[in-house]
């Protein structure tokens, strides 16, 4: 089944797995900037039950500077755009090609009800020895609490 816009790539199985190219892309956002832990990130075995410590450390990462925010949100948008794919008149292109390639007209926005058990919504980032449960990065003044 073809689909026009913007795509998940397809894998050696033929399917569009969401889990391939999530974890792709921590380990491509992170590889620049701590080589060590986008190895940790490319060794966990269940990547659905195993990432939530390793966005934290990627928040962590991109917390300690500007520069590595900026790197960290560059290295994993370069990613995306050249592993996600777009498709228009039955061709498949890179996102990032498309992007140039396709230049007139619009985008539509939809929406998505999800029908799984909720989680908690608490999320905490560890910072300087504590754990966070609202954290804001501001690129232009450093890290503000």
């Amino acid at each position: 089944m073809s689909s026009s816009g913007v795509n998940f790539p397809v894998d050696d199985k033929g399917q569009r797995s969401t889990t391939a190219i999530n974890r792709g892309a921590f380990i491509a956002a992170v590889q620049k900037t701590d080589p060590a832990l986008a190895n940790e990130i490319q060794g966990v075995r269940n990547w659905r039950h195993g990432y939530a410590k390793h966005v934290a450390k990627q928040v962590e990462l991109a917390c300690k500077s500007k520069q590595n925010a900026l790197n960290i949100a560059n290295d994993g948008l370069e990613y995306l755009h050249n592993t996600m794919r777009f498709e228009r008149d039955g061709n498949d292109i890179p996102l990032s090609e498309a992007m140039q390639k396709f230049t007139q007209g619009g985008f539509e926005t939809g929406f998505i009800q999800g029908s799984g058990k909720r989680g908690s919504g608490k999320a905490e980032v560890p910072y300087q020895g504590k754990y966070l449960s609202r954290l804001r990065c501001s690129l232009s003044n450093g890290i503000s609490i």
